[in-house]
This record gives C-alpha cells, structure tokens and sequence, in this order.
C-alpha cells in the first residue's frame, strides 16, 4: 500500500523539525568545488575570502590527534559556509609550530616561509578581484606569522584578519566555563572542543592533568634534559575537566566571534597602498660572467635577468623583492645609495651584480 501525500508530507515536516533535513542551502561557496569559470564570477571585488589554518601534524597530548587543529578548522569553515555568503579557500594544513617540533609527528615550517604562503595565497586570489581575507586560525603560534603577513599585504591595499585566540573576546569567553587553574594546549578547553565536533577522536581515558614544569626559557619539550617548558604529556591544562557541554558553549561562542570578525572586516576601509620607492633600485648591473640584470620601473620593480621572462616583483621587506622567477636583495653603501644585488632565479641560482648604470 502506498503511503498517502498527506503522510510524506506529516513526515517530511517532523524531519525538518528535528533537524534531520539536509536541504539548507550553504550560502559560501568552497573554491576547490568549481571550475575556474565559475571561480571568475565568484572572486569579486567584492567577495570575501576566507582560509582554514589548522595544523595536521602538531602534537595534542596522549588523548587527541596530531590533526586537532585540523578538525577545528575544517569545522568552523563548514559551518560558517552555511550562513555567510564567502568563498573558502583550501584549508592550510602546514604552518608555523616551531614551539611543539620536540614531539615526534609534530612539523613546522619556518617563520619566512609560513609567512609568505598565506601572502601568496591573498596575492593570488586579490588578482582576480577579493581584497579582503580572513583567516580561521587555530592556533596561538600562527599569530606571529599572521599578523607581518597582515602587514606586508597591507601595504599592497588588501586587507587579512584572522582569529586571535589571544583576543578579549575569546578570553572571555573561554572564562564562561573553564575550570582549570591554567592552560592553553589540547586541555580543557580543546578536548571539550574535539568531543563537541568529533567525539570518536578523544580518547578521555588517557587524558590527564599536567602544568608542567618550567626550565629557564623555551617552548614546550616532552624531554626533561632541554630547556623550556617540560610537560611530557604535551598537554599543557587539566584534559580531565572537559566535556561535550563546555565544548558546545565554547564551539558556539566561537562561531558567534568569527562571524563578528567577518562582519567588521567587510565594514573596514581598504588601506591605502603604500609601496616603496622603485626609482631607487633601477639601472643595470652585471655579475662576473658578463650577464645583465635590468631592473625598470613599470609601476612597480620589474627585473629580467638572463633568459628568463621580464617580471614585476613584490616589495616583502627592507630592499627585499621577490616573485616566481627571481629573489633580489638589493645592497646598498653608507649614503644609502643602491651598489649591487644578490638574485636567486627559479633554478637556485645565485648571481651577485654590481650596478654599473
């Protein structure tokens, strides 16, 4: 016998009611699910970009994965896809973690390259139109990269925030239900995260209390012999203390600050760009063999050098520039005058030339 409309329909309206309904439509967009035509229409000027960070290789005590900050990053963006109308970028799985590398499985770039991925990135994706990006960052060490990264794009018009798990507002809302005299890795507050979004990821039995103990200055070390902070547990809090109903207060309360951080980052004014002074490092110069570099101003530092293409390099530091092809370091005498450069090509390729025009 074939069940009535009425009843598909009394049916389908209980679904909903209890949340079993999977048709809500997500309102951001995930770039590496569309074609780069329809990546065209999407990278607006308009359009706010947003890039998970979350390490997949960092240790979080005997009771969570290496990927902790990975599933809380990942989780964050999909929820946030469903009510704000972003494109998300690929999820950043690789950064900057130089404090926990002491504990096997744990990776970390360096500080240089952690920071110029996430320029890169920005850069590429501001090509096509987006100027404003926001950064789902879960983690504390990350903000030393964040923030230069922030500024070095600042200087080009495009503007990066991301989330401070150092800021008040989290801070406060972490106090709401932390019981723990202190603490900030894989603890009370982020197992109760992990059993909220993936519970089959925690194992409690093996979480436990540990504060550690410090030894002069340094990062977190499982090895009692190194300097720093010895917690060889690598839980830095009391893990005990957690729960699916602190997780689901913090996870919600967090939800509730990235929203607000996209909210004032789509209000703030673009920065005035603010690049340096090319005219300074134009002219030719010659290395021993003879070959020329030309450096040339084309509203911004162009450089061709050998055989390769002619092509506009970005300022990344103090008479620092860079792109695809090359990397120059620019020299300069007491008066400040430029005399020579150090040009690394796309090979590896290191060529040192004296400016002769």
């Amino acid at each position: 016998m074939k069940p009535s409309s009425a009843f598909i329909l009394a049916l389908w309206l209980v679904s909903t009611a209890a949340g079993v309904s999977q048709s809500i439509p997500a309102k951001g967009i995930f770039l590496d699910s569309i074609t780069w035509l329809q990546a065209a229409k999407q990278l607006t000027p308009q359009t706010v970009v947003v890039i998970p960070l979350g390490a997949q290789a960092k240790e979080h005590g005997p009771h969570l994965p290496l990927g902790t900050d990975y599933i809380q990053a990942q989780f964050f963006a999909r929820q946030i896809a469903t009510t704000e109308p972003v494109v998300i970028a690929p999820q950043l799985n690789y950064g900057f973690y130089f404090p926990f590398i002491t504990f096997p499985g744990s990776t970390s770039l360096r500080h240089s390259v952690a920071k110029l991925m996430v320029v890169d990135i920005c850069r590429g994706l501001a090509a096509f139109g987006p100027k404003r990006f926001y950064v789902i960052n879960e983690g504390i060490a990350t903000n030393a990269v964040l923030k230069p990264a922030a500024d070095l794009l600042a200087r080009e018009g495009i503007l990066l925030s991301f989330t401070d798990l150092r800021g008040e507002e989290v801070e406060a809302l972490v106090k709401r239900v932390q019981q723990q005299k202190e603490g900030s890795h894989a603890d009370e507050i982020e197992t109760s995260k992990i059993l909220y979004m993936q519970p089959k990821q925690v194992n409690m039995k093996l979480a436990k209390q540990e504060y550690g103990i410090r030894k002069g200055r340094g990062f977190p070390t499982y090895d009692s012999t190194q300097n720093g902070h010895y917690i060889p547990s690598g839980i830095y809090g009391d893990a005990t203390l957690a729960s699916y109903a602190k997780g689901k207060t913090i996870t919600e309360g967090m939800l509730h600050i990235i929203k607000a951080d996209l909210d004032r980052l789509r209000q703030t004014s673009l920065p005035a760009v603010k690049m340096p002074d090319v005219k300074l490092y134009t002219g030719q110069y010659e290395t021993a063999d003879k070959t020329m570099a030309t450096i040339s101003d084309d509203q911004g530092l162009v450089c061709q050098f050998s055989s390769f293409p002619a092509e506009k390099l970005h300022a990344d530091g103090d008479n620092y520039f860079a792109g695809f092809y090359y990397e120059i370091w620019f020299q300069t005498n007491d008066a400040g005058d430029v005399i020579s450069l150090r040009l690394v090509d796309v090979g590896g390729r290191i060529s040192l030339a004296k400016k002769v025009k």
